[in-house]
């Protein structure tokens, strides 16, 4: 890329005050792609990176080429507007922005004036300029990454010594790290983190014309021999949806195309790409946990932007949406599989380019949502089916079934399995069984991750016990008052039925009973007697009667009347949770 196509991609901005945006037009949506039209920033700008800091909020950075500043566009509330950046020169922009965490961001890129890299970070509302070691008399920031919100990296092109730049961001504390040896004229672009302990950065190696590919694992970065693409060749963006599988993407300049690298097994393998045109690249790459994901380039040939889309192990072209006879896209980011940005530039109208993507998601509902078996005896078994169904307009994806489920609960059968895509509309079922094998109150759960981005993890409880089983019912409560000598005198009486719902004979308890302003049992309620409770077979009963006599001038009034079956835990109980009986508000 020659020096003019480059001013020409790095058109961005900076406004003074904070601009709100109206109502976002559109032009024709492709394949869930549309063209926004962006906020006004000023007369020459563009735009560079893109990143989610919510589901709902996201921030883009880029260049204002008239103002001679970073670019800074925030969405929010469904839609985009520029903010006021922080003085860094009177040159300066910005490449690449990421947020670990909702509240807390950091942008790069470069400063013309100081020749130097520039490092912003966003906390407590405001974005502020931070001071980074000295690394060179010129040098500058391309790419940075955060695995959590107190550890990152950052990295960029030191122009006066050939080599790439490294910067660790630990707590705040920003330092340089020495890079590996790759070649006596090399640079880096971007780098991305899968996890705290493993990343990659990508980036050109200018004195052998081939993409460079670093590696940092063990505390330390290391230089990775990247595969035969041809003789002239450079990466430009990386993504890893997970530690064991990784994406990078560049140009090929000898054959004017697009690169894709994709990582898997250990080893890194250059995939041929779909044709395109006689003149394309690629800068940007994103997938999803599900395996499909999308890069974002520029076809130099026909002057517009490139989507190509990774599904069902394959990588394919998707019309863009029309924006103007020359632009392209240069970042890309995803907040799910059905919703996403890509921003870049606007050479016609020497704008920052704003493209949404957009499906409407699936719905994944779950029934029962939580698996009862009740009461099964000792030695047998009980089997029921949680249906798992997509209610929403596009395939539902389950990336996982959890199997990890613990005894006396299993899975029996059921086509829901990791992997499975539901239709809209379509349906699969999980076969569950109860087996207990001891005396007692069991739990456990079933764990599903979907596509659904309201449901990327799904937790299906499950219970049963074995056993007795002891719980009370209220039968009847009579109050009695009287006013003696101008005060007023209390009395009740109810009668408590105490019943054995299990499958085996109950021990010996106690019932304890107690007077509540509220309708739980706690340490405030007010002790009012106790009954004791002989064995009780399975489907039998007993009555429990209880007399209290209130103190002088109180009232049962709005109070309640509570009693706890075996209140001191004697009994190994099929079901724990249903040993209080409530009477109340009293009248």
């Amino acid at each position: 890329m020659n020096r003019k196509e480059m001013y020409r991609w790095k058109r961005c901005v900076a406004l003074t005050t904070l601009i709100p945006v109206f109502i976002l037009l559109a032009s024709v949506a492709f394949a869930g792609w549309t063209a926004l039209i962006p906020p006004p920033v000023s007369s020459d700008w563009a735009l560079s990176k893109i990143a989610f800091s919510s589901r709902t909020e996201a921030w883009a950075v880029g260049e204002d080429v008239s103002n001679g500043s970073g670019v800074l566009l925030r969405y929010s509330g469904g839609a985009w507007a520029a903010v006021s950046p922080p003085t860094v020169s009177s040159g300066w922009g910005l490449s690449d922005v990421h947020f670990p965490a909702r509240g807390e961001g950091w942008a790069v890129g470069r400063d013309s004036m100081g020749a130097r890299g520039v490092l912003l970070h966003y906390l407590d509302g405001t974005w502020g300029s931070v001071t980074t070691p000295p690394v060179s008399p010129e040098w500058s920031l391309s790419g940075v990454h955060f695995p959590s919100p107190s550890s990152g990296w950052a990295v960029g092109t030191d122009g006066y010594y050939g080599k790439g730049v490294i910067l660790q961001i630990l707590e705040g504390v920003v330092t340089t790290v020495t890079p590996p040896t790759i070649s006596s004229d090399w640079g880096l672009e971007k780098v991305f983190f899968p996890a705290v302990g493993e990343g990659w950065a990508v980036g050109k190696d200018r004195a052998n014309g081939r993409g460079v590919l670093l590696r940092y694992v063990d505390g330390l970065w290391q230089g990775i021999t990247p595969p035969a693409v041809s003789s002239n060749w450079e990466l430009r963006g990386v993504h890893f949806p997970s530690v064991a599988e990784g994406w990078a993407v560049g140009r090929d300049e000898e054959n004017g195309r697009g690169v894709l690298l994709h990582y898997a097994g250990g080893l890194w393998q250059n995939i041929s790409p779909p044709y395109v045109s006689e003149d394309w690249e690629l800068n940007d790459v994103q997938f999803t946990p599900f395996g499909e994901g999308w890069a974002v380039g520029v076809d130099r040939a026909n002057g517009k932007g490139i989507l190509l889309r990774f599904s069902g192990g394959a990588w394919a072209w998707v019309s863009p949406p029309e924006v103007s006879s020359d632009w392209g896209l240069l970042g890309l980011d995803l907040v799910s599989l059905y919703q996403g940005f890509a921003v870049g530039w606007d050479g016609v109208n020497r704008t920052g380019v704003l493209v949404q993507y957009q499906l409407p998601p699936p719905k994944m509902v779950v029934t029962p949502n939580v698996v009862n078996f009740g009461i099964v005896a000792l030695g047998s078994f009980s089997q029921q089916v949680a249906v798992v169904r997509n209610e929403g307009f596009s395939d539902l994806i389950l990336l996982e079934v959890g199997d990890e489920i613990a005894p006396p609960f299993s899975r029996v059968g059921g086509e829901c399995l990791s992997g499975t895509v539901i239709s809209p509309g379509g349906e699969c079922a999980i076969a569950l069984q109860f087996a207990p094998t001891s005396v007692g109150s069991f739990s456990s759960e079933i764990v599903l991750s979907s596509s659904d981005p309201d449901h990327i993890e799904f937790v299906i409880p499950m219970k049963g016990g074995a056993g007795p089983d002891l719980e009370g019912q209220w039968k009847k409560f009579v109050q009695a008052c009287k006013t003696r000598r101008g005060e007023i005198r209390c009395r009740i009486k109810a009668v408590l039925e105490v019943r054995n719902i299990g499958n085996l004979k109950a021990s010996p308890n106690v019932v304890r009973f107690y007077l509540s302003k509220d309708a739980y049992l706690d340490e405030e309620d007010r002790f009012i007697g106790r009954a004791s409770i002989g064995r009780l077979k399975p489907a039998k009963d007993k009555d429990i009667k209880i007399k209290y006599k209130l103190g002088r001038g109180e009232t049962p009034t709005g109070q309640y009347l509570l009693a706890a079956v075996d209140a001191d835990d004697d009994v190994v109980e099929a079901d724990e949770t249903n040993n209080i009986s409530l009477f109340g508000p009293i009248p």
